[in-house]
């Protein structure tokens, strides 16, 4: 069986290779594209969809719930898991849309009442959001259950493998479409799941087993390039220095941000800016579909690669820089 996954996020092409998704030398994942990838091969092959005869999935792979679709969508996550919560507990029987922990701010808490008991969560999307959450609960003012957290804005909606344009428009576009469907579905609670009950009870030995335990969790190891906050480069000397940021991010990782940052660097140097600009290498500036992201000053550039780096350097900074203090 060759497996082939279909993602949003480009990061997962990454993680399909790393030893904790595979046994014995075989990958749980054989392959992973994105969503544009697979619209590219589409088009390549000359498949127009409105011409195909509908037809259904192979089971089991047809019996899906609701609350499996909105994982894609800021929320979705927390909101599957109060679906399931609830139903274990046997409380909001017929409740299943939770609204409380849906939208698109950054960060969103909300306390729903399970019967005798409160949950308390808190939906993060964005990464610079999330360091201010963990700042709070680690100092204590904030204790939530559960929190969600999800890199791309918006949730994977959003992620850095999906088509042109990725905007707020969009990102809000694709997740209505993900509510709708999940109200389409007859399966909307992930415990209704005919299927994935048939994998607990027959191969699994229950949801409380040890296989589970084994089978279905993951641990994972630090392999990060940047820890998630912003990493100073070179720092100026002078009271209102140039702020200039570069993404390295997963998209413009990809896209050749480390060359960049190390061109500026450079650049810096040998043009003699270096004392005037605070360079340093940030997480994520949310474009992350229109190559590599700066940030310089409080405009955002989009569209940088090695092969532009100096001459976006002379007429973003250097130029920039001269003029300010000239």
């Amino acid at each position: 069986m060759f497996v082939v996954s279909i993602m949003p996020c480009v990061a997962k092409k990454f993680e399909a290779q790393r030893p904790e998704f595979s046994q014995e030398g075989v990958r749980d994942v054989d392959a992973v594209i994105s969503t544009t990838e697979l619209a590219q091969l589409i088009r390549h092959d000359g498949i127009v969809f409105d011409q195909l005869e509908e037809e259904a999935f192979d089971q089991p792979f047809g019996l899906v719930s609701g609350a499996g679709v909105i994982f894609g969508v800021t929320g979705g996550v927390a909101e599957a898991a109060v679906r399931t919560a609830a139903h274990l507990l046997g409380v909001n029987v017929g409740k299943i849309d939770y609204q409380e922990l849906r939208g698109y701010d950054g960060v969103r808490t909300a306390r729903i009442p399970l019967g005798d008991k409160e949950v308390r969560l808190a939906v993060v999307s964005g990464l610079d959001n999330t360091t201010k959450l963990l700042d709070a609960i680690k100092a204590g003012t904030e204790i939530y259950d559960l929190v969600e957290v999800m890199a791309c804005p918006g949730g994977c909606i959003g992620g850095g493998g999906q088509p042109h344009p990725n905007d707020r428009e969009a990102r809000h576009l694709r997740g209505a479409g993900l509510y709708r469907t999940d109200r389409s579905l007859s399966f909307r609670n992930p415990a209704d799941n005919l299927a994935v009950q048939k994998i607990y009870s027959e191969w699994l030995g229950g949801p409380d087993s040890h296989a589970c335990h084994e089978i279905l969790h993951t641990r994972y190891h630090p392999r990060r390039r940047i820890d998630g906050k912003p990493i100073r480069v070179t720092r100026a000397p002078i009271e209102e220095p140039l702020e200039v940021a570069v993404c390295v991010g997963t998209g413009c990782y990809l896209r050749g941000a480390y060359e960049v940052l190390a061109k500026f660097t450079e650049l810096s140097v040998r043009e003699d800016v270096a004392g005037l600009v605070n360079l340093k290498a940030t997480f994520c500036l949310e474009r992350c579909d229109r190559g590599v992201s700066l940030k310089v000053g409080d405009r955002i550039i989009t569209g940088v690669n090695p092969e532009n780096a100096q001459e976006v350097f002379d007429r973003e900074i250097a130029d920039r820089v001269a003029v300010g203090h000239a």
